[in-house]
């Protein structure tokens, strides 16, 4: 089976995610919690929350360190958060997993800052045998946002910046569509 939570940035997905590893260990699952590389934000391998929850995790290059670690351990479950990171290769590691029986539950934005789909998301969107999809509160009024919304130096982004980027002054925060802006 593959499980997917999806929204924009501070909609809950790590949360959520967090919650589902706990129910998954709960029910005596056999759990392999991963992360891409490119996530270490709060932690170079723990998958954390916006609000500071965390579980183990290892962060992992691609899918090829992912299969090696997973074929010796025969896991239940393969958890694996931000999956937007990872490359087209990557969704055919999911189908493989799940057609062996593994339960994969993934978490990532199905949206850029630019409110265009987020690299594989669409593929394991259509893949997903069960989907969330989650919504933050908008910034700017207090509507259910879907977007997230790029700044820098307090600014929205240009729609031709970099899809990932890190630099200092980058921010982002929910937005709904009214208020998702971008300069062109």
């Amino acid at each position: 089976m593959i499980e997917l939570i999806t929204g924009c940035m501070y909609s809950g997905k790590t949360e959520r995610f967090i919650e589902r590893v706990h129910e998954l260990k709960g029910e005596g699952k056999h759990i392999l919690q991963f992360k891409p590389v490119q996530d270490d934000r709060y932690d170079k391998n723990d998958i954390v929350s916006h609000d500071g929850r965390r579980i183990k995790g290892l962060a992992v290059d691609g899918p090829d360190e992912l299969m090696e670690i997973v074929e010796g351990e025969e896991p239940d479950c393969v958890a694996i958060d931000e999956v937007q990171f990872f490359g087209w290769d990557f969704v055919r590691v999911v189908e493989t997993l799940a057609n062996q029986g593994v339960h994969v539950l993934l978490a990532g934005l199905d949206q850029d800052f630019t409110g265009r789909s987020f690299g594989i998301m669409p593929d394991l969107m259509a893949q997903s045998d069960v989907m969330i999809k989650l919504n933050a509160t908008c910034a700017r009024c207090g509507d259910p946002a879907s977007k997230s919304q790029r700044l820098v130096y307090g600014r929205p982004a240009a729609i031709y910046d970099p899809i990932v980027i890190v630099k200092e002054g980058v921010t982002y925060e929910p937005r709904c569509r009214k208020h998702h802006e971008l300069v062109s």
